[in-house]
């Protein structure tokens, strides 16, 4: 994460004022936080955990680690007073991870557990957080979805 810092403030996507990059930064831990609880999940899932266990880690993934974050960017978002980014008035690093998050594992299709997470993100009271990442890929950062990665779409 500190190189990622480091290429944000080098590219001008990483805020100079201070209570700016703590919002940035807290978007950035959450999102860890988010991937933590997701890898534990697939590691039980792939290492043949029982299914017991593994069904309780989704449920607990499900009903706490989405539900809070989904939640928290939510009202980020809000408090923030512009719906096409979660700190400030341009894309900073909180857009890209928020991004990365969001379709790498709860709107993926080709995820595992695509249709479980879908159920929370497809909840009335986070329309705007959906809205708000749905617009990030075909609007705010439609540029980098369309670049390519080794002949394929990123």
């Amino acid at each position: 994460m500190s190189i990622l810092r480091l290429l944000g403030k080098f590219y001008g996507f990483y805020p100079e004022d201070p209570v700016a990059a703590w919002r940035v930064d807290s978007v950035i831990d959450a999102a860890a936080d988010l991937q933590d609880a997701f890898w534990d999940l697939m590691n039980a899932s792939h290492n043949k955990e029982s299914e017991t266990k593994t069904e309780k880690m989704l449920e607990k993934y499900l009903r706490k680690t989405l539900n809070i974050y989904l939640r928290v960017m939510q009202q980020r978002l809000a408090a923030n007073g512009n719906p096409r980014h979660l700190v400030g008035d341009k894309v900073t690093l909180a857009d890209f991870i928020t991004a990365h998050c969001a379709y790498t594992y709860f709107m993926n299709e080709h995820n595992q557990y695509y249709k479980e997470q879908q159920e929370v993100i497809n909840r009335e009271d986070f329309k705007d957080i959906k809205a708000y990442l749905v617009n990030l890929k075909e609007d705010v950062l439609k540029e980098y979805f369309e670049k390519k990665v080794g002949g394929k779409p990123f």
